[in-house]
């Protein structure tokens, strides 16, 4: 045998075995850190929602109360940068339901100082001098966000919502999740053997902003509950805190909002709600948050404790400095958790959630403790998000799925060799080998991929194992051909190899280019079909050209056969 021919047999050869290295974990159902497990790489093919079972979700996220977060915070923003310029407002409105804002000066000098300030340090804002609705000004102006950064804001909010749900569920320890975005505002979640929608529901709908804000004594509580009193009349006790605020809105100063501490009561399930007017300004959030772990309070009961970075230990040192004497209302989405009193200026970055003394049962507030430590750690959602469809898969339709693509996968493996065996005789051994090599390096490239294997994943498999055996059958009756025309056994060999290629990678390369993009505009089981279908397309394209061609050669070069079984 030549050099040549032996270079590319041992150089086939380690990529089978190398593939079959891959392949391995499949098969062995041990521990990975011991016996043989700790020696195979992390390769088993992961099974999709529809073979293993497990939780659907569709997620609805509030691309709105985004948009209003945003306005609010550059609202902040203008205000403390006007202050630092020395500008006076006569007046200053954020609306509740829209990105825009007024405002009202005392000299048209100020005006055009403040639209200056606008373009060169807010460039996400247009400025409209065209009158508001809250002041009856000529020196009024309206502010609102660019259509191009709404735009923006809601991309932003969908990717970083992705990017937290996954922080979320590796945290929660789920095995593979897929999370993927569909259309402007949904998310399609899919745990594979999990079973607790309940708590699944719980970890991914909870937004987690986390707010430390100063509770204000400027506005006198017979007040409040004089207006609370005519708001409840107005929208219920029951209403949504909104709808309670939007009430109060003309009456409380801008620098100052109504939040709610609730407690629930375990016997009747009712909610007392405690009233507190909080600063808008002396405040900070936790997206400087380090970390988050469940500990206990003074008395035992489960608490969270949480640390801060570098920045977020200032601000909060700046804001309990400020705050020595008076409440610091602890705000998790909009409700209250608790409003201790600050002793004492905390410069150690470092504070505690408490969750109250025995009115629950101990395992329900240590299960909230956990939780909430949980989603503080992987990061706040950027807006609020609704569960809008929750399903669970039982694991017997996974098992029956994957008992009967298992049999369609191998009924149709052994139909195919019998054919090949019987039509083309020892030219289809070849071909028998190098679709089992097929098929080792299909499963082998998931692994290493860490795909999930669906149920169309399977029938994508099928399909490229039948656009194999084709890909040999075209190889094999162009060899015919050249030799019923009288060509030599090697150069017919040759020959045929040559004059099947084009028609093979034409084939091949267009059903790629159709399963790319499959893969690029479908979504969950039209991806999965789309990933094994090119996988299994890219292996049929080397098999087919390159080991059933090995295996010729090696067969003349061995027998120096005159004449060929096809």
């Amino acid at each position: 045998m030549n050099s040549s021919w032996k270079t590319k047999f041992y150089v086939s050869l380690f990529f089978v075995l190398a593939a079959v290295y891959f392949v391995l974990p499949n098969f062995y159902h041990g521990s990975e850190e011991t016996g043989i497990g700790k020696f195979l790489p992390a390769t088993a093919l992961r099974l999709g929602l529809d073979l293993q079972g497990g939780i659907h979700m569709v997620l609805g996220i509030d691309l709105d109360r985004a948009l209003l977060n945003e306005a609010e915070s550059l609202a902040y923003q203008i205000k403390k940068r006007a202050e630092n310029d020395g500008l006076v407002f006569s007046g200053f409105h954020k609306s509740l339901d829209t990105t825009q804002m007024e405002a009202d000066f005392a000299s048209a000098e100020d005006k055009e100082k403040f639209e200056t300030m606008i373009t060169e340090y807010f460039p996400s804002l247009e400025v409209s001098s065209y009158g508001t609705k809250k002041f009856n000004s000529d020196r009024a102006i309206s502010i609102d966000v660019r259509k191009d950064r709404l735009n923006q804001i809601e991309k932003e909010t969908i990717d970083q919502a992705l990017e937290t749900l996954r922080n979320r569920l590796d945290e929660f320890g789920v095995s593979e999740p897929s999370i993927v975005a569909k259309g402007k505002n949904r998310i399609i979640v899919q745990l594979p053997g999990m079973d607790d929608p309940d708590r699944a529901r719980e970890i991914l709908s909870k937004t987690a902003i986390l707010e430390f804000q100063l509770v204000s004594d400027e506005v006198p509580a017979a007040d409040v509950a004089a207006w609370l009193g005519k708001a409840y009349d107005e929208v219920g006790n029951d209403a949504p805190l909104a709808d309670i605020q939007r009430q109060l809105f003309d009456k409380l100063p801008n620098h100052v909002e109504l939040l709610f501490e609730e407690i629930v009561d375990p016997t009747t399930g009712e909610v007392a709600r405690t009233p507190y007017i909080v600063s808008r300004e002396l405040r900070i959030s936790g997206e400087n948050l380090e970390d988050a772990r469940m500990t206990q309070d003074q008395y035992g009961m489960p608490a969270v404790s949480i640390r801060f970075n570098n920045e977020g230990t200032k601000e909060f040192a700046d804001l309990t400095q400020e705050g020595i004497g008076k409440q610091l209302a602890i705000v998790l989405d909009d409700k209250i958790v608790s409003a201790p009193v600050v002793q004492a200026h905390i410069t150690g970055g470092e504070s505690q959630i408490t969750f109250g003394s025995g009115i629950r049962p101990r395992n329900e507030i240590f299960q909230e403790a956990k939780d909430l430590a949980l989603v503080l750690r992987s990061g706040a959602l950027p807006a609020p998000i609704e569960i809008l469809e929750n399903r669970t898969v039982g694991p017997s339709l996974g098992k029956d799925s994957i008992e009967k693509g298992l049999q369609a996968i191998l009924f149709g493996f052994v139909l195919i060799i019998l054919f090949m065996m019987v039509y083309y005789r020892g030219s289809g051994l070849i071909a028998n080998i190098a679709l089992t090599i097929n098929l080792i390096f299909v499963v082998a490239c998931l692994g290493m991929l860490n795909a999930t294997l669906t149920l169309p994943g399977i029938a994508g498999i099928l399909v490229s194992i039948g656009m194999a055996v084709d890909a040999n059958i075209i190889i094999f009756e162009r060899i015919r051909e050249e030799l019923y025309s009288g060509r030599p056994v090697k150069g017919a060999i040759e020959l045929g190899y040559e004059r099947a290629h084009e028609t093979i990678l034409d084939s091949n390369l267009t059903t790629i280019m159709t399963g790319l993009i499959l893969f690029y505009f479908g979504t969950g089981p039209i991806k999965g079909f789309a990933v094994t279908l090119i996988f299994g397309l890219i292996a049929n394209y080397i098999t087919a050209l390159w080991f059933t061609r090995l295996g010729f050669q090696w067969w003349i070069e061995r027998k120096q056969a005159k004449t060929l079984s096809i």
